[in-house]
């Protein structure tokens, strides 16, 4: 249970590093079939020490239903695995451990090398320039390519530099021009998906997540600040 826990920690740590959304929702059916089946191992277990007709039954049922279910639920998700084993096994990935995240409160700090820097300059001349944040597929690949470096050497720069990792960095430059957009009275005349879509978020939940996360309020509410 502990080791399940762990590696999936640094699995979606690794999708954060690479994604610019929240792709690491696309790995929560892993918990949900890690735990149910644990789960019906127990089962298994309590009912072998209780063999009678009816338990044995009683197993059977339980068994075929889980499976049905977990069949019908889950089939679908063959079709998002050519999408997330990237990252799972990408260059980026290859280290015995994630890339860390340093705590900007912490005396830890990761120090910044020259070619960090000049590595985070030529990246914030893209988003500025580019505006490459608008881009809902947008993945730290995109950026690597752009930049002429290999994907771990643009996370680490980011790592570095800015203190989070690359989705943080990139929904932060979202929820900016979502803020401006705002402020200047978009909200009038389009819909918070609209503005979601607008600034690169897949969705309007990934656009209210993030700017309350930023922010403090929510879209409609910082609106409603706007006007007063």
């Amino acid at each position: 249970m502990a080791l399940f826990r762990r590696y999936y920690k640094r699995y979606l740590q690794l999708m954060d590093n690479y994604f610019s959304d929240d792709e690491r929702q696309r790995l929560h059916w892993v918990p949900v079939a890690f735990y149910s089946a644990f789960g019906v191992g127990v089962i298994a277990l309590l009912f072998a020490l209780l063999i009678t007709p009816f338990t044995q039954l009683l197993f059977m049922l339980v068994t075929t239903v889980y499976y049905s279910v977990f069949a019908i639920r889950f089939i679908n998700y063959v079709d998002i695995f050519p999408k997330i084993k990237e990252p799972l096994r990408d260059t980026v990935c290859e280290a015995t451990e994630p890339v860390e995240v340093p705590d900007p409160s912490s005396d830890m700090m990761v120090v910044p090398t020259d070619d960090d820097l000049l590595l985070m300059q030529e990246i914030e001349r893209l988003m500025q320039e580019q505006a490459l944040f608008k881009a809902t597929d947008l993945s730290i690949a995109n950026l690597a390519a752009l930049c002429g470096k290999s994907h771990r050497v643009v996370s680490m720069a980011i790592n570095h530099c800015q203190g989070v990792n690359f989705k943080t960095y990139i929904n932060e430059y979202r929820v900016a021009e979502a803020t401006r957009l705002i402020e200047a009275g978009w909200l009038k005349h389009h819909t918070l998906d609209a503005l979601a879509l607008e600034t690169g978020f897949a969705g309007r939940v990934n656009l209210y997540r993030a700017f309350k996360r930023k922010m403090g309020v929510s879209p409609t509410d910082w609106e409603a600040k706007a006007r007063t």
